[in-house]
């Protein structure tokens, strides 16, 4: 209700004005609408839309509700509720100077937080369930996580991606380059790598089960402990001081063997037509008699055009260790 004006007529005592009476009821009136039907100081209830003349200082009191009931600020139209650099549109929390919002303590979502930058130290869901983030996440300094599950985990500017800790991985695990101490199952089931391994030091195994093993640049693979081979084994050179089977089955070897230095065998047997033997009797000039030479020991054999030699002892110098045999046509 509008104020109420008492006519005070045109001139003093003219009997133009309000009488006594009517001024008192609009009196009455006035302050009915200023203190309210309650008789509460300063109720403003009667009014359906209070204005204020200027701030609002609430003198060190709060602004309260009574009987649980909340307390809604609401903006017309597309005006947003500002509370200092803070601002509220709807369901959106922004800052008003463009500066970054920050949240001092605890925050509890129960809900969905959708933010484009998100800086915190801890995220945490207090009933132990999973944290779901379903966009990208980029970090600029260290995440640590207990489990992470996610599809794709890349560096924005080339650089190497550092886990520091343990990388426990139950699906599969895709990575151009990994630069690990250690790879290994935690329930004692097989790694299975579906594409090429480049190893640029060493490579410690316990049991490993490829199709090839390959050098990029043409040197030695080097294996400096046991290789155990369940199957076939294909390669074009073997440097190694023992080739052995585990249970006492034939070694079968389907090719050329090739030998450059001494081989020592238990059993030789041979499916082909042909042994070759590569060593002449005087193949340096410098086996000249049955007493050898330097480095020739039993069990080695060697051929001219019409003998064929066997060594019966290792060489001394004095002792005669080579025997031969004529060799005839038929």
């Amino acid at each position: 209700m509008s104020r109420i004006n008492i006519n005070v007529g045109t001139n003093a005592n003219d009997g133009t004005g309000d009488d006594l009476r009517t001024a008192m009821q609009k009196i009455n009136t006035n302050f009915a609408e200023l203190y309210g039907t309650t008789a509460e100081a300063n109720d403003l209830v009667e009014d359906g839309s209070p204005q204020l003349g200027g701030n609002l200082d609430v003198n060190g009191y709060s602004i309260t509700s009574a009987s649980n009931g909340n307390i809604s600020i609401v903006p017309n139209g597309t005006g947003t509720l500002t509370l200092n650099a803070l601002k509220v549109n709807g369901t959106t929390i922004s800052s008003d100077d463009s500066s970054k919002i920050t949240l001092a303590e605890a925050v509890d979502v129960t809900g969905i937080l959708t933010a484009s930058t998100v800086h915190v130290n801890l995220l945490q869901s207090d009933d132990s369930t999973a944290i779901q983030i379903n966009d990208s996440v980029n970090m600029s300094g260290t995440l640590n996580v207990k489990d992470l599950i996610v599809n794709e985990i890349s560096s924005e500017d080339s650089s190497a991606i550092e886990i520091k800790d343990k990388l426990n991985v139950n699906g599969t695990l895709f990575a151009p380059i990994i630069n690990t101490n250690a790879i290994f199952s935690s329930d004692s089931s097989e790694i299975q790598f579906g594409d090429s391994i480049s190893t640029a030091g060493t490579l410690s195994a316990f049991s490993v089960l490829t199709n090839t093993l390959s050098s990029p640049d043409s040197s030695a693979i080097q294996i400096e402990d046991d290789l155990n081979i369940s199957g076939t084994l294909s390669v074009d050179i073997i440097d190694t001081n023992t080739i052995g089977t585990s249970d006492s089955t034939a070694i079968q070897i389907n090719n050329d063997v090739n030998i450059a230095g001494t081989t020592t065998i238990s059993s030789l047997f041979v499916n082909d037509d042909n042994i070759t033997i590569a060593r002449r009797w005087n193949d340096d000039s410098t086996r000249t008699s049955s007493l050898g030479k330097a480095g020739d020991t039993a069990g080695m054999i060697a051929w001219e055009d019409d003998d064929v030699y066997v060594c019966i002892g290792n060489y001394d110098g004095v002792t005669a260790i080579w025997k031969r045999a004529t060799l005839s046509t038929f």
